[in-house]
């Protein structure tokens, strides 16, 4: 006989519940899966996760594991899946943003996660203001012109916005 250890480990009035490796493999089999979606969400964030039976099951990344009943191995997969979305929204996202602004020359260097830089070089225009070279805006795409200027946002640096 195996024994099913209570998920709730601080509840100690609960009893352990004896199984058997056929039960066992029959509930490890339930839960194996075929995919795994991770859902950007702002209030509650998911795992989607499409068993082999069909199912589709959302799985809230702040759920306590003890309050599921799941067993350990999906959670450390889920875990997994969080991990690599975390990775790649890093590497899309500006981490830095220098601006050399002197009297001969005038360029930002925005520094994204994956390590490329990109170099833009500006200049003031009396009836415009800023304007950036447009060969050096196009290399930009539109979600990194936006991660760009929301860096700049954040960090209280206005005055430099790219309008793209």
């Amino acid at each position: 006989m195996w024994v099913m250890p209570r998920k709730d480990k601080r509840d100690t009035n609960a009893e352990d519940k004896f199984i058997c490796p056929a039960c066992m493999a029959k509930w490890y089999k339930k839960y194996e899966y075929k995919n795994m979606v991770y859902v950007p969400n702002n209030v509650f964030p998911r795992v989607d996760v499409t068993f082999n039976d069909g199912r589709v099951l959302g799985f809230d990344i702040n759920t306590p594991r003890h309050e599921s009943d799941v067993p350990d191995e999906l959670w450390n997969k889920i875990d997994i899946c969080v991990q690599k979305y975390r990775e790649e929204l890093y590497k899309k996202a500006c981490i830095d943003v220098s601006v050399l602004d002197t009297w001969d020359e005038n360029k930002m260097i925005a520094t994204f996660g994956d390590g490329t830089k990109y170099e833009l070089e500006f200049r003031y225009h009396a009836q415009n203001g800023l304007q950036y070279k447009p060969d050096d805006v196009k290399k930009l795409t539109q979600d990194q012109i936006q991660r760009i200027n929301t860096w700049l946002r954040d960090n209280n640096i206005t005055n430099y916005y790219i309008r793209g």
